[in-house]
């Protein structure tokens, strides 16, 4: 066998034979096939050929389209159908693109992606993020806004920051005082009192 056809022979292996769904391990599924017949540029070749040739005949172009339309057709009238359509009709397509839903968009893409900084620093950090590189800006604002903390915190009262804590959820618990010895000596007998 040559070097060629060996090369052939190996891509129309199947691509998982473990999860394949054939038996037959040596023989492939049409999902294998197909990758493999497309992956062969000379059998690619023959069916772009051999698609262009069929679609040159008017006969068989009008009768090809009248089956696609039916086809077409048939899956609108289904619910599946008629709900992808209705989801995606040029009306709903249109309203998708206002101006207002461009808006929302952008800004939940920059939320998901700024999310760490607060909303009024977002223009300070691309200005930033323009003249040095964007982890060192990110440093920089996460620094800032670590030192602003501490110091709101600092200006606080212990009774506010414990409130403030309360509101954000944490629990209100007893304090722990051990209790004392009922007996009146230690392990080593010598008197407590």
């Amino acid at each position: 066998m040559s070097a060629d056809a060996a090369a052939r022979a190996a891509l129309y292996q199947c691509l998982k034979p473990d999860a394949c769904p054939v038996k037959n391990p040596g023989k492939f599924c049409s999902s294998c096939r197909m990758k493999a017949l497309r992956a062969d540029p000379e059998m690619e070749a023959k069916r772009v050929a051999t698609f262009r040739a069929r679609f040159a005949d008017a006969e068989f172009k009008a009768k090809h389209c009248a089956a696609s339309a039916e086809r077409l057709a048939k899956w609108r009238a289904t619910e599946e159908g008629s709900t992808f359509v209705n989801a995606n009709s040029r009306a709903n397509l249109v309203l998708a693109n206002s101006p207002e839903n461009t808006e929302k968009r952008i800004r939940n893409i920059r939320v998901a992606l700024m999310g760490w900084c607060p909303e009024d620093r977002w223009d300070e950090y691309r200005k930033m993020a323009r003249t040095m590189p964007a982890p060192e800006a990110r440093r920089i604002i996460e620094a800032d806004l670590a030192a602003k903390e501490r110091a709101r915190l600092k200006a606080l009262s212990p009774f506010e920051r414990d409130m403030e804590r309360i509101a954000k959820g944490a629990r209100i618990v007893e304090q722990f005082t051990p209790r004392k010895a009922d007996h009146a000596f230690s392990i080593i007998g010598s008197s407590m009192a």
